[in-house]
């Protein structure tokens, strides 16, 4: 089984009003509405959706989070259009950089991205790569696999490692593309 794709459906008292604000303050690019006046709708930017359903199917308060390339910039777009920020940008101690960002039906929305684990004083890699910890998905995992000569042909390639043993991963990635160049693993039995 293959996870495809996930999008949050939100509490919203007034359907109008959400979606003009996630497209006006939060710059989300398109919207839908259903129904006169509308009872269910959604926003939509780069292929990440959002659906809002009148009064029902949740509560206020719901928590989501939504990486984005510069939180930085972001914060300040948005500031400027009047997005009420709960919390500025801050780099967290679990590698992201993030922001709290409340919407007018009390959900607060955690936009972030990654923070290099690189040391600045490092001279011995190119100053072009960013080392993130995360979880490399399945097609930057069999790029890199194919990089060094695994096949899944072989007998217990790398793939074969339960998602379970995975301690802990750093990915070394291209700073302006964020393609992924190179990673190390650390890896448990559980005992």
């Amino acid at each position: 089984m293959i996870f495809q794709s996930t999008t949050p459906i939100l509490y919203s008292s007034d359907i109008e009003r959400s979606i003009k604000y996630y497209t006006q303050i939060l710059g989300f690019a398109d919207s839908w509405k259903w129904d006169d006046p509308p009872t269910f709708g959604g926003v939509n930017h780069n292929g990440f959706n959002i659906y809002f359903c009148r009064e029902g199917q949740g509560h206020p308060g719901t928590w989501i989070a939504i990486n984005v390339d510069d939180v930085d910039a972001y914060h300040d777009q948005i500031l400027q259009k009047g997005a009420h920020i709960v919390q500025p940008p801050q780099s967290m101690e679990w590698g992201l950089r993030e922001m709290l960002v409340k919407d007018p039906d009390e959900h607060y929305i955690r936009f972030g991205q990654p923070v290099s684990l690189r040391n600045p004083s490092d001279k011995t890699l190119p100053a072009d790569v960013d080392f993130i910890d995360r979880v490399p998905n399945n097609a930057e995992l069999k790029k890199l696999m194919e990089s060094v000569g695994w096949s899944a042909q072989e007998e217990k390639p790398p793939a074969d490692i339960p998602l379970t043993s995975i301690a802990y991963v750093v990915l070394a990635e291209d700073r302006k593309s964020r393609e992924v160049v190179g990673c190390a693993f650390l890896l448990t039995d559980n005992a």
